[in-house]
Formats: structure tokens, C-alpha cells, sequence
């Protein structure tokens, strides 16, 4: 009753955990397209492969034909909007797509409707030392500041300060696009991660915290232009968050 009612599907990877089940789907009535990257879509064909034959080989019977897998709709994240962009793929929903770093072509999302915010992870990893990935809550707080369109009237020496002018694995900064390498400096991944894991955070509080004591008071207080230009609402950067933690052996 309820899979002829979806209006969109967001595929965050080819792993079979989350998509093998795409196709029943279409057998249930499905009627819309599939959100992925190009990346994704071209490895769906072997996953799906794969996954027929491993059925096959256990004796068990897919809910779904191959008739199923060749109805799927797909559309890409990177022909409709870049990264950490938001954009609408159904009237009144707007979508959001980063890197993930776990897989070639996998992505976290963020989707707004109905006046709130939700994170999806997928499978989320910072940890690859071949996939970038792109800082969710650095991504989610920049477009909160351009939507209040109050901090980008003052010019960047007064919007950030040195260390927050990194160029971040997305390759913008502070809301401006960075066409060559030699426009900025790069700082160490390890630099772009202690600004996002722990700035961040501390900036949140400041546009929500009404005290200022010990360190916490020290950062608010070394912001507040940031925090006077750009207040948060008190609801934070997402309403709700999903994640996925696929990692059983990571404690």
C-alpha cells in the first residue's frame, strides 16, 4: 500500500545492504526514479549480478525479476546540482549529496521538508586514505550562513579567522568556490579535520548558548563577530539524524 505513494528513492551506494531491494520496488508498484551518481548506477549491475547468483547458489529465490532491475529509473546527484548544494527534486523536498568516503561514487544526504532537517549517513568513513569525503556539519552550517545572508556582507578577515580559511576536501571555503589549488592554502587532512570535528561544534554553541564560562566561554567570546553575524536557530544544524554504521568490528 505504501511503495506506489513514494515519490523519490536516494541510494547512497551499491553495496547490497542497500540496494538489492531497489528492484522489488518496481515489483511493488514504484512508480518514480532512483537518486544516485553515476558512479553507483555503473556498479549496480555487477552488485545485482552478483547477488541473482549468490541466491541462486543457497537455493533461495529473489522476490523480484530481472525484468524488475531493468525498470529502475535512475537519475545522478552531480547532472543536477554540485555537492553540498541544495536542490529539489520533487516539488517542496530539497536534497543534499557529499562525498561519504566508503565507497567510489557513495554519498551521505541531508533532506529538507516540511520545516525540518534530516542526515542520512550511509556509510560514512573518514578514515580512507583513497576516498575523500566531504563534513556534513561544515556543509550544513555554511548554507545556514548564507541563508541568513548576513555574514557574507562583511569582508572574510572579519567572517573567519585564519585557520577557517582552509580550504576544506570540497574545495571551498566560506561559501566561495576555489578554482585552483594556488588560491588558498592546504592545510593537512588532519588540520581540515580538527576544524570541522571540533570547530564546528563549538561555533553551534555559541549561537545557541546564552553562558559564557571556562574554555567554552573563551571561544565564544574569540567568535563572537561570527556568532553576532550568523545566529543559528536553537533546533541546530539537523532535526534528525540517521546513521549508518556498517563497521560491526569498530568499537
Amino acid at each position: 500500500e505504501i511503495v506506489p505513494q513514494l515519490d523519490a528513492v536516494l541510494l547512497s551506494h551499491a553495496h547490497e545492504d542497500h540496494s538489492v531491494a531497489i528492484p522489488l520496488l518496481y515489483k511493488m508498484g514504484y512508480q518514480g526514479e532512483v537518486w544516485t551518481t553515476r558512479e553507483t548506477r555503473a556498479q549496480l549491475r555487477t552488485y545485482f549480478a552478483n547477488w541473482r547468483r549468490f541466491a541462486e547458489r543457497v537455493g533461495e529465490e529473489l522476490p523480484y525479476d530481472e525484468a524488475d532491475e531493468q525498470a529502475i529509473r535512475y537519475r545522478y546527484l552531480e547532472d543536477a546540482v554540485v555537492s553540498q548544494t541544495w536542490f529539489e527534486p520533487i516539488p517542496e523536498v530539497k536534497v543534499m549529496w557529499g562525498r561519504s568516503g566508503h565507497l567510489a561514487g557513495s554519498v551521505w544526504f541531508g533532506v529538507e521538508m516540511e520545516g525540518k532537517r534530516i542526515f542520512y549517513s550511509g556509510d560514512y568513513t573518514s578514515e580512507s586514505m583513497l576516498l575523500q569525503e566531504d563534513y556534513p556539519a561544515e556543509a550544513f552550517l555554511r548554507e545556514n550562513m548564507i541563508r541568513e545572508d548576513t555574514l557574507f556582507d562583511t569582508p572574510s578577515s572579519e567572517q573567519w579567522g585564519a585557520e577557517e580559511l582552509i580550504a576544506i576536501n570540497s574545495g571551498q571555503k566560506a561559501g566561495e568556490l576555489i578554482t585552483s589549488p594556488d588560491q588558498t592554502s592546504v592545510a593537512s587532512e588532519a588540520s581540515s579535520r580538527t576544524l570541522v570535528s571540533m570547530e564546528i561544534p563549538m561555533k553551534q554553541r555559541n549561537f545557541t548558548s546564552n553562558g559564557a564560562d571556562g574554555a567554552d566561554g573563551a571561544v565564544r567570546a574569540g567568535r563572537a563577530n561570527v556568532a553576532d553575524a550568523a545566529p543559528i536557530s536553537s533546533g541546530g544544524l539537523v532535526d534528525l539524524a540517521i546513521v549508518d554504521a556498517a563497521y560491526g568490528t569498530d568499537q
